[in-house]
């Protein structure tokens, strides 16, 4: 994979993880759908799960990635 591609796909991944984001705080978690996602991010259904297997690992995601930048705050 090309630093491009690489690049792409994080980008990407990002938008995906965005829209969630925004889906999960106006529907909440039960209520979302992946359409609800895919309309949000502006992608189709199917590119979502071309980066995640399920809703649910998605919203491990953002529970990571949240983790992740907490714990970088407060090493600084």
């Amino acid at each position: 994979m090309t630093r491009d591609s690489a690049r792409f796909r994080e980008e990407k991944k990002r938008q995906i993880q965005r829209a969630a984001l925004l889906a999960f705080s106006r529907k909440g978690y039960h209520r979302t759908t992946m359409r609800d996602i895919a309309d949000f991010a502006g992608i189709g259904k199917s590119t979502i799960y071309e980066y995640f297997d399920s809703k649910e690992e998605l919203f491990l995601s953002l529970i990571d990635f949240a983790g992740s930048q907490f714990l970088d705050s407060i090493k600084k």
